[in-house]
This record gives structure tokens, sequence and C-alpha cells, in this order.
């Protein structure tokens, strides 16, 4: 039995976070689609955070690949366990997204950003 959709947003560094739970179908990727251009209008950087999502549809999937085509940042896929990896690899999906293992190396990132800001003013 499929699990209820939910999702919740917030901002982290300079991402948009829709942390994402349940299953996902084409009606909750429209649900998506319509909460990212709420939240964030110019869609820059956003990340889905699919640590709770038990499993994606095809027609979701495919929905989501047309969103970020569309974009002019990107759509990033935060937590996803392995079987929701092996379902954008067998919906030729994958290659569409940028795929971060957890929030930690997010944090990592960011922090790396950060030093390299600071580096480059003291350069000035």
């Amino acid at each position: 039995m499929a699990k209820p959709f939910s999702m919740t947003y917030r901002n982290k560094f300079d991402y948009k976070i829709f942390d994402l739970t349940g299953d996902i179908d084409s009606n909750d990727a429209v649900h998506i689609e319509a909460s990212i251009k709420e939240v964030n209008p110019e869609i820059n950087q956003v990340i889905l955070n699919m640590e709770e999502v038990g499993y994606i549809t095809g027609t979701a999937l495919n929905y989501l690949m047309k969103l970020n085509k569309e974009m002019p940042g990107n759509i990033f896929i935060m937590n996803a366990n392995q079987d929701l990896i092996q379902i954008f690899k067998s919906n030729n999906a994958a290659k569409f997204f940028n795929f971060i293992v957890n929030e930690n190396l997010l944090m990592e990132k960011q922090k790396k950003r950060q030093l390299n800001d600071l580096l480059d003013i003291a350069d000035d």
C-alpha cells in the first residue's frame, strides 16, 4: 500500500530544501512543481530531500525531469536510497539530476564555498 505523500519546505545555506515523505506519483509531482514555483519564483537551486520517500513512479520522474530542464537552476536529489536511485537509473532519469548523498556533505560544500569567498576577499 502506498504511503501518503507530504512535503515541508525550509531554507538552508543558499538552497531551498523540500523535505518529501511517502510515495510520489504524478499528482504529487504536480504539487512539488507548484510549491517550488510558489516558494522560489526565480527557481534557482532546489534540493528535494528524499530521505523519507519510499517510491516514485516513472510518470512522476518524467514530470520532474521536464521541470528540471525548464529551470534556470538545478534540482538536486538528496538522501535517495539505493532503491530510489535504481528507479532513477531504470527510467533514464539519473543523468538529469545531481545527487547529494546527505546533508552533511551539503554543509561541507557550503563551508568550503564560504572559505573560498573569504580567501578571494583577502586576495583583493
